[in-house]
Protein backbone atom coordinates (compact mmCIF):
# COMPACT_ATOMS: atom_id res chain seq x y z
CA UNK A 1 0.00 0.00 0.00
CA UNK A 2 0.90 3.38 -0.38
CA UNK A 3 1.67 5.65 2.29
CA UNK A 4 1.29 5.01 6.21
CA UNK A 5 -1.69 6.55 8.06
CA UNK A 6 -0.28 9.10 10.61
CA UNK A 7 -2.19 9.08 13.47
CA UNK A 8 -3.83 13.12 12.76
CA UNK A 9 -5.23 11.25 9.55
CA UNK A 10 -6.77 8.25 11.51
CA UNK A 11 -8.07 11.16 14.03
CA UNK A 12 -9.52 12.69 12.04
CA UNK A 13 -11.32 9.56 10.11
CA UNK A 14 -12.73 8.49 13.35
CA UNK A 15 -13.78 11.80 14.11
CA UNK A 16 -15.66 12.08 10.70
CA UNK A 17 -17.17 8.30 12.06
CA UNK A 18 -18.29 9.89 15.34
CA UNK A 19 -20.22 12.12 13.83
CA UNK A 20 -21.83 9.98 11.28
CA UNK A 21 -22.73 8.02 14.29
CA UNK A 22 -24.39 11.21 16.24
CA UNK A 23 -26.62 10.90 12.78
CA UNK A 24 -27.34 7.06 13.14
CA UNK A 25 -25.63 6.22 10.35
CA UNK A 26 -22.93 3.02 12.20
CA UNK A 27 -21.75 1.34 9.04
CA UNK A 28 -19.43 -0.84 11.22
CA UNK A 29 -22.21 -1.85 13.49
CA UNK A 30 -24.16 -5.01 13.17
CA UNK A 31 -26.80 -4.51 10.79
CA UNK A 32 -29.39 -5.66 8.28
CA UNK A 33 -27.79 -4.47 5.41
CA UNK A 34 -30.02 -1.42 5.14
CA UNK A 35 -28.48 0.97 7.27
CA UNK A 36 -30.29 -0.55 10.60
CA UNK A 37 -27.97 -1.43 13.59
CA UNK A 38 -29.47 -4.75 14.73
CA UNK A 39 -28.23 -5.00 18.44
CA UNK A 40 -29.25 -2.83 21.37
CA UNK A 41 -26.86 0.37 21.75
CA UNK A 42 -25.35 -0.84 24.95
CA UNK A 43 -24.07 -3.56 23.13
CA UNK A 44 -22.25 -1.56 20.35
CA UNK A 45 -18.83 -0.11 20.71
CA UNK A 46 -18.47 3.13 18.80
CA UNK A 47 -14.83 3.68 19.13
CA UNK A 48 -14.54 -0.25 17.99
CA UNK A 49 -16.16 0.73 15.12
CA UNK A 50 -14.40 4.06 14.57
CA UNK A 51 -10.63 1.78 14.90
CA UNK A 52 -12.55 -0.57 12.20
CA UNK A 53 -13.43 2.10 9.94
CA UNK A 54 -10.26 3.83 9.97
CA UNK A 55 -8.66 0.64 8.55
CA UNK A 56 -11.80 0.14 5.55
CA UNK A 57 -11.74 4.34 4.79
CA UNK A 58 -7.67 3.94 4.36
CA UNK A 59 -7.94 0.85 2.00
CA UNK A 60 -10.11 2.30 0.16
CA UNK A 61 -8.38 6.23 -0.06
CA UNK A 62 -5.22 4.62 -0.47
CA UNK A 63 -6.19 2.18 -3.63
CA UNK A 64 -8.28 5.11 -4.75
CA UNK A 65 -11.57 2.44 -5.29
CA UNK A 66 -14.31 3.49 -3.33
CA UNK A 67 -17.19 0.62 -3.17
CA UNK A 68 -20.90 2.93 -2.98
CA UNK A 69 -22.93 0.03 -4.29
CA UNK A 70 -25.10 -0.11 -6.92
CA UNK A 71 -27.47 3.02 -7.12
CA UNK A 72 -30.72 2.77 -6.76
CA UNK A 73 -33.16 3.83 -9.73
CA UNK A 74 -35.34 6.28 -7.74
CA UNK A 75 -31.83 8.34 -6.18
CA UNK A 76 -29.38 7.38 -9.24
CA UNK A 77 -29.25 11.23 -9.75
CA UNK A 78 -28.52 11.73 -6.18
CA UNK A 79 -25.51 9.02 -6.30
CA UNK A 80 -24.49 10.60 -9.39
CA UNK A 81 -24.10 13.94 -8.01
CA UNK A 82 -22.56 13.01 -4.60
CA UNK A 83 -20.01 11.06 -6.16
CA UNK A 84 -19.00 13.91 -8.44
CA UNK A 85 -19.24 16.08 -5.69
CA UNK A 86 -16.34 13.71 -4.12
CA UNK A 87 -14.45 13.71 -7.46
CA UNK A 88 -14.34 17.80 -7.38
CA UNK A 89 -13.06 17.38 -3.27
CA UNK A 90 -10.45 14.70 -4.53
CA UNK A 91 -8.94 17.32 -7.42
CA UNK A 92 -9.09 20.65 -5.11
CA UNK A 93 -12.78 21.95 -6.18
CA UNK A 94 -14.49 22.45 -3.46
CA UNK A 95 -16.62 25.37 -5.04
CA UNK A 96 -17.85 23.02 -7.29
CA UNK A 97 -18.43 19.99 -4.92
CA UNK A 98 -20.73 22.41 -2.64
CA UNK A 99 -22.84 23.23 -5.54
CA UNK A 100 -23.31 19.01 -6.36
CA UNK A 101 -23.92 18.23 -2.85
CA UNK A 102 -26.29 21.31 -2.67
CA UNK A 103 -28.24 19.94 -6.08
CA UNK A 104 -28.18 16.61 -4.71
CA UNK A 105 -29.96 17.78 -1.47
CA UNK A 106 -32.67 19.44 -2.99
CA UNK A 107 -33.41 16.65 -5.01
CA UNK A 108 -33.34 14.03 -2.24
CA UNK A 109 -35.92 16.42 -0.16
CA UNK A 110 -38.08 16.27 -2.97
CA UNK A 111 -37.85 13.04 -2.96
CA UNK A 112 -38.50 12.49 0.71
CA UNK A 113 -41.21 15.11 0.63
CA UNK A 114 -42.88 12.78 -2.00
CA UNK A 115 -42.48 9.45 -0.93
CA UNK A 116 -43.99 11.21 2.57
CA UNK A 117 -47.06 11.79 0.85
CA UNK A 118 -47.46 8.29 -0.93
CA UNK A 119 -47.07 6.91 2.66
CA UNK A 120 -49.68 9.50 3.95
CA UNK A 121 -51.74 8.34 0.89
CA UNK A 122 -51.58 4.73 1.49
CA UNK A 123 -49.72 4.66 -2.26
CA UNK A 124 -46.47 3.26 -0.93
CA UNK A 125 -45.50 1.43 2.45
CA UNK A 126 -41.80 0.14 2.05
CA UNK A 127 -39.25 -0.64 4.80
CA UNK A 128 -37.71 2.24 5.50
CA UNK A 129 -41.34 3.98 5.98
CA UNK A 130 -41.86 1.60 8.49
CA UNK A 131 -38.65 1.47 10.12
CA UNK A 132 -38.03 5.00 10.48
CA UNK A 133 -41.66 6.55 10.40
CA UNK A 134 -41.48 8.64 7.47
Amino acid sequence: MGKSLSSESAEEIKSAYRKMAEVGYRPMAPSDGFGNVTVPEDELNLEKEAEVFVEHWWKQEETGNFDVGKCCFETRRISIYAIAAAECLACFAPSFALKLLKLAVRELEGILKQQRQQIRSGTRMDAEAVLHGL
